[in-house]
């Protein structure tokens, strides 16, 4: 891989997921390679959403084709509101922040990890907060 011309892809919440975008974009012949994914791996516990996550670095030329993978890949694991069917979804960090920021602190204090088993998602078109 030419790494002059190196360029992020995307960045991905979860392993799972930046293994299977780039498992795609190997079989599609696109090269590519993670990062920041020990960190992030190690951190979601921690953090949750607010880790940066999983980078997906690419070689610049290959751009059009891997987006067009990506798109792809997106489109059949699109999150769906269960109220209004939308896709138009976005994580969050959900409701009851000033708890989620306390237990956060007792997380590095204690250095226990809290490993919420959902993700909390808003719809953008009717505001319905679910899990997933």
């Amino acid at each position: 891989m030419n790494h002059n011309h190196i360029t992020s892809l995307t960045t991905c919440n979860n392993t799972l997921e930046a293994n299977m975008i780039q498992n795609m974009l190997e079989n599609e012949g696109i090269e590519c390679f993670l990062t920041n994914e020990t960190t992030s791996s190690l951190t979601y516990g921690y953090l949750g959403g607010l880790a940066s996550g999983i980078q997906i670095m690419i070689n610049e030329k290959d751009g059009d084709e891997a987006i067009r993978v990506i798109n792809q890949f997106r489109l059949q694991n699109k999150t769906q509101c269960p109220n209004c069917k939308s896709n138009n979804v976005v994580s969050k960090f959900g409701d009851k922040k000033f708890g989620k920021i306390i237990l956060l602190l007792l997380v590095l204090i204690t250095m226990i990890p809290f490993v919420s088993t959902k993700a909390v998602y808003l719809c953008k078109d009717c505001g319905s907060e679910f899990k997933v």
